[in-house]
């Protein structure tokens, strides 16, 4: 699942990243110019989403919600910190750079912190290594 949800979102985010400025403009036209920037940035998220949503199971089968709520409480706290800091010096694009650090960190650092998370971050983290099904 890990591995499926990593394909999937790579599969979405790495043409974005290219194709990002193209597609704002080809919908909404030269007038949003700068989204096609920021969705380039934010697009990323996604591969973090996916990976929550994969994480999900285990912490509902491990009885951790509690655990995972605090988790995902810091990180809401942590992306308006970021935020406020962000915007000053980046504007727009610190929005989706704030945003894409606090998932970040909420899927791949914080779920470290909580000992019985531990051996779900290894699935998660061997989910990056996709060649490792190519033969």
């Amino acid at each position: 699942l890990y591995d499926l949800m990593v394909l999937i979102a790579l599969s979405v985010a790495l043409p974005m990243t290219f194709l990002s400025d193209w597609v704002v403009n080809l919908l909404y036209g030269e007038e949003y110019s700068q989204a096609g920037k920021v969705l380039m940035i934010h697009i990323w998220a996604g591969v973090f989403v996916a990976l929550g949503t994969a994480q999900g199971k285990f912490w509902i089968t491990n009885n951790l919600q509690k655990q995972k709520f605090l988790i995902t409480l810091f990180c809401a706290i942590l992306n308006v910190y970021l935020n406020l800091v962000f915007l000053v010096s980046f504007g727009i694009f610190g929005a989706a750079l704030a945003t894409l650090i606090s998932y970040g960190l909420g899927s791949l650092v914080f779920p470290l912190l909580i000992k019985d998370a531990r051996q779900m971050m290894l699935l998660t983290y061997k989910s990056f290594f996709i060649w490792r099904h190519i033969k």
